[in-house]
């Protein structure tokens, strides 16, 4: 599953028990605020881009469903990087 962040560069792909989201900056012409979500093998994840102008890095916040972490929340992305990011469950007990 992928969102529509072009020229951002956002999708999901299923693991055993969660998710791993890919997250790539791309140089873009200016500010804007995007938000989606994706259903990645039944894991329902959040994301909200903001995006800065020019060659400032964006920042992410990956918002995932309850019973379940990121293990990186918000995340400053420089122009060019990517990252993963893993949702994981909560595991108790």
């Amino acid at each position: 599953m992928s969102c529509l962040f072009a020229p951002l560069l956002v999708f999901g792909l299923p693991v055993m028990g969660g998710a791993d989201i890919h997250l790539g900056n791309r140089l873009a012409s200016g500010p804007s605020h995007i938000e989606c979500v994706m259903d990645i093998g039944g894991v329902l994840v959040g994301v909200s881009w903001d995006s800065a102008p020019g060659n400032v890095p964006d920042t992410i916040t990956i918002i995932p469903p309850p019973g379940y972490y990121a293990d990186q929340p918000v995340v400053v992305l420089p122009e060019g990087a990517d990252i993963v990011v893993a949702v994981r469950p909560i595991l108790m007990g």
